[in-house]
């Protein structure tokens, strides 16, 4: 298994001795490396694209599975607009 870092520190001691002993060439490299293990900062994530599961949404599809029986898990899903997991929560309390 990776430990990045456990790799930057042993990098970075390694830098330090280099830097000490003047071996620029190596220093140069090695910050170059240490450039790279750096996990950038995530962007803004997008808005939220389903609708917020509230009690009365719930009733809405149940009811709405009740009265279309063939319908399945993922059609209910898109007609409310929200996740199909959300659509199994909300019918397996019918069950």
């Amino acid at each position: 298994m990776s430990d990045i870092p456990a790799a930057r520190a042993h990098l970075e001691a390694m830098r330090n001795k280099m830097e000490a002993a003047h071996l620029d060439y190596y220093v140069e490299h090695i910050d170059h490396v240490l450039s790279l293990m750096v996990r950038k900062k995530y962007k803004k994530r997008t808005s939220r694209q389903s609708a917020t599961m509230t009690p009365e949404l719930i009733d809405e599809i149940r009811n709405y599975a009740i009265g279309h029986p063939n319908l399945s898990v993922h059609r209910i899903a898109n007609h409310f607009n929200v996740n199909q997991g959300r659509v199994s929560e909300a019918l397996a309390e019918i069950e």
